[in-house]
């Protein structure tokens, strides 16, 4: 991971690795490190922080993937990806009432996301 990084410094996906590497070990310290240079390099690009979401949803970080989401809310980017990550960050940390609260939400409030993300927000319930 490192030496991925080393060769390619400005690109988010080597640095995702490197998050999952010093969670898979961890290494609290080096993770928040990690993600504060995340923020720092690529907080004003939206493939890049749904990626972070992604991690945070696969680690059970709620509390990171809830940062993305008010980051894209407060940019005006689109919400689906976000809203997800953040419901499946909540389940993946044992947080199931709020996770699935926050799908029927989302479900409510936004009516043509079950078209789109319909069987996804399906299979958290």
């Amino acid at each position: 991971a490192t030496l991925h990084l080393a060769s390619n410094p400005l690109s988010p996906a080597p640095r995702i690795t490197l998050l999952h590497l010093h969670h898979e070990r961890g290494d609290r310290s080096a993770l928040e490190r990690e993600i504060t240079a995340f923020f720092t390099y690529f907080g004003d690009q939206p493939d890049a922080l749904f990626a972070l979401a992604d991690f945070a949803a696969n680690t059970g970080r709620p509390d990171l993937a809830q940062r993305v989401q008010e980051i894209g809310r407060a940019r005006g980017w689109p919400a689906q990806a976000p809203v997800l990550m953040t419901a499946e960050a909540r389940i993946a940390a044992g947080e199931f009432a709020p996770g699935l609260e926050l799908v029927r939400t989302a479900l409510r409030e936004n009516p043509a996301w079950s078209e789109q993300l319909g069987p996804v927000f399906d299979s958290l319930q």
